[in-house]
């Protein structure tokens, strides 16, 4: 069960955030998880690994991998469609860059009074893989050190103040997820909770990374850095480095510095039921692209089925959005596949073209199109009237009008419970997405083989066979 902090830790009234996940990670195993929090930890790490699969042949993949591999390392971690092995931190590293790297991998959202869309599993997967791996885990140790990394990440963003990852210009998956990487390696090494104080404190100062590069190759790589860290903090811990015993809740503290020193309340960590796994949970991406996108397509693509909408008549196209996607959807006129990842104008000029987005999508080469680039000027985004202020829990709605060239015009709408605008996938939509992945890289045989492996994870001895699996490329 898992109980309040503010009901069991009476007999330590002081006892400071940073103390408490770090006794909260140290008493809860794997037996202690409710099924759903087992359940929706298997579905991401599924999700994810299919994701870095596939990340593993991106330009951003490629290069972390090939500088790993120069950098050299004991040969104990997978890295990921590569074919070789190095240290657990270099291969997180780069493991943690490919599952960033087509922006492909789930979503979460905090339960504050300002959500904000994170990335955990990007982060938290290339440390359960690598140090996994190194430790020779079972199944149910990666699931609880999943489980317990996305609580401590997540809680610790429902205290952040409102201008976190806005106006300040943090990424939000970055800094959290190092704090987040560090309790998940804590849990593998079986640290005791003042090993684990330590690790929280030493990732809080390693925590970085800015919006400015959102569209660049530099975002995956604030999810491959994150992770690394994390272990990184975990094995400093376990040679007895020391750290402030606050580092998340003092005055100088994580929660003040990436809040501006304002608007951040400690008070708001409730450790308590349901698992933030479970609710509001990660939410596998059904396009790979910016979540803030997604909600659009979701109500664009119906249109263009049900009217069969051709983009040589379309006139022009208004997107109603609610706050997030001006700020992360930042290219008018991208120029790149990563850049078109981050634009309204691209993504939706494309599914208007090819009547699809997909892993094809996002090159160059597709983004410079000029039966693409012509729609750009007839997609306007705007917020809706009173969604101009930070973000909010009420349902994020997507509306999108395509006025035609005859003078009709047809309206779309899509709903989602999720602040970040992911649909809940089936597992039906999951396992195909998994192979669409997997494919790119592994043979069919292996698709299936890594594909069982994941969905029965809890029941594995030691993940060592799906590293086996997933460490080659097609023959």
């Amino acid at each position: 069960m898992f109980v309040l902090w503010e009901e069991k830790n009476k007999e330590e009234p002081d006892m400071g955030i940073t103390k408490q996940f770090a006794k909260f990670v140290t008493e809860t195993d794997y037996q202690k998880l409710p099924a759903e929090a087992v359940a929706a930890a298997k579905r991401a790490i599924l999700d994810c690994v299919g994701v870095t699969i596939a990340g593993s042949s991106e330009p951003a993949g490629r290069l972390v991998a090939n500088l790993v591999k120069r950098m050299g390392g004991t040969p104990k971690a997978t890295v990921v469609g590569a074919g070789f092995r190095t240290s657990s931190p270099n291969a997180a590293l780069a493991n943690g860059t490919m599952a960033h790297a087509l922006d492909y991998d789930d979503v979460s959202t905090t339960i504050s009074e300002h959500p904000t869309a994170i990335h955990l599993t990007g982060v938290l997967l290339p440390v359960l893989l690598s140090l996994g791996e190194e430790l020779k885990a079972a199944g149910g140790e990666i699931i609880a050190a999943y489980v317990l990394g996305f609580e401590v990440a997540s809680r610790l963003a429902n205290a952040m103040g409102p201008d976190y990852g806005d106006d300040l210009g943090w990424h939000p998956t970055a800094p959290l997820g190092t704090v987040g990487a560090a309790a998940a390696a804590a849990k593998l090494l079986k640290f005791n909770a003042a090993q684990t104080t330590t690790a929280l404190g030493i990732a809080a100062s390693q925590a970085a990374g800015l919006r400015q590069n959102f569209g660049t190759m530099v975002k995956p790589f604030h999810v491959g850095n994150a992770a690394r860290s994390g272990i990184i903090s975990a094995m400093l811990a376990k040679e007895g480095f020391d750290a402030a015993q606050d580092s998340l809740e003092g005055r100088f503290g994580f929660c003040h510095a990436f809040s501006g020193g304002r608007g951040y309340d400690v008070s708001k960590i409730a450790l308590s039921e349901p698992f933030q796994v479970v609710s509001p949970g990660p939410a596998p991406k059904l396009y790979p692209c910016c979540g803030s996108t997604h909600g659009a397509l979701d109500a664009l693509f119906p249109l263009i089925q049900k009217y069969n909408i051709q983009p040589e008549k379309v006139s022009a196209v208004e997107v109603s959005v609610p706050f997030d996607p001006p700020r992360s959807v930042i290219y008018y006129n991208p120029k790149t596949g990563l850049e078109g990842k981050f634009s309204m104008q691209y993504v939706l000029a494309a599914a208007v073209v090819d009547r699809k987005v997909g892993l094809k999508t996002f090159t160059t080469e597709q983004v410079q199109r000029p039966e693409v680039r012509k729609l750009f000027d007839k997609i306007k985004m705007f917020r809706q009237p009173g969604r101009e202020g930070h973000p909010s829990w009420e349902p994020p709605e997507y509306v999108v009008t395509v006025k035609m060239d005859n003078g009709e015009t047809y309206t779309g709408q899509a709903n989602t419970p999720f602040i970040a605008p992911i649909r809940i996938a089936t597992r039906e939509e999951l396992a195909e997405k998994y192979r669409d992945c997997a494919s790119l890289v592994l043979s069919a045989s292996d698709v299936e083989a890594s594909l069982e492996l994941l969905e029965n994870l809890e029941e594995l001895q030691d993940i060592t066979r799906l590293a086996e699996i997933i460490i080659q490329g097609k023959d």
